[in-house]
């Protein structure tokens, strides 16, 4: 049932930016940032359960490169959200940045797994 909600205010945002975007764009774009703020503000409250899962598991299995892979993950789709953010509003530039600083900030993420991958490799090789 919360789908067909969320999917629903989806489809009268649509809309509703279309008619701005006629009109006025930049009302439409402002449009835009509300309904992704709300869907982003719904799908955290959606994930909680799951994040709250993960930190159990990885407390109970003493795995520390879970929570550098979900970071990552979290900054992959956020990432992804305001690339197609700026290309629907005409900044192709803009969204290159965002794709290259968001892959640099997943390196950074990685590093604690990265480091500790070639820290086993290191001692298999002893």
């Amino acid at each position: 049932m919360e789908s067909i909600r969320l999917y629903g205010f989806f489809l009268i945002t649509l809309m509703l930016v279309s008619l701005l975007k006629q009109y006025q764009p930049a009302y439409g774009l402002i449009a835009v940032l509300a309904a992704l703020t709300l869907a982003m503000g719904a799908a955290l409250g959606w994930a909680l359960p799951f994040f709250q899962w993960v930190q159990s598991i990885s407390s109970l299995a003493d795995m520390q490169g879970l929570g550098s892979v979900m970071k990552a993950a979290g900054v992959a789709l956020l990432t992804r959200c305001v690339q197609e953010l700026c290309r629907d509003a005409g900044q192709n530039a803009l969204a290159v940045a965002v794709d290259f600083a968001g892959r640099c900030m997943i390196l950074a993420a990685a590093m604690p797994v990265m480091q500790r991958v070639l820290d086993v490799l290191m001692r298999l090789l002893q």
